[in-house]
């Protein structure tokens, strides 16, 4: 699942995200990455360059990866939602 250009997360999209799933924030979905949120997976990235250009820090628990990362990690989900 991608979030982007969303700046809150309701109950109903985080219903929707299992433990086998990674979450990746990217765009306005890194702000995200600000608030106290448990998530349902520990699979969690967020585009380094997003995060850089809103000079925001990132969560240990969240892996910052580069735009080729992105997208092979799309490559290999075998379902990819944008939200």
């Amino acid at each position: 699942m991608i979030l982007y250009q969303c700046t809150t997360t309701s109950p109903h999209l985080l219903a929707l995200i299992t433990a086998d799933d990674a979450l990746l924030f990217r765009q306005d979905g890194v702000y995200q990455l600000l608030l106290e949120q448990t998530w349902p997976t520990t699979q969690l990235y967020a585009l380094a360059q997003d995060v850089q250009d809103r000079q925001l820090s990132c969560p240990a628990s969240v892996r910052l990866i580069s735009d080729i990362e992105w997208v092979e990690l799309c490559l290999q989900a075998q379902q990819v939602l944008l939200c």
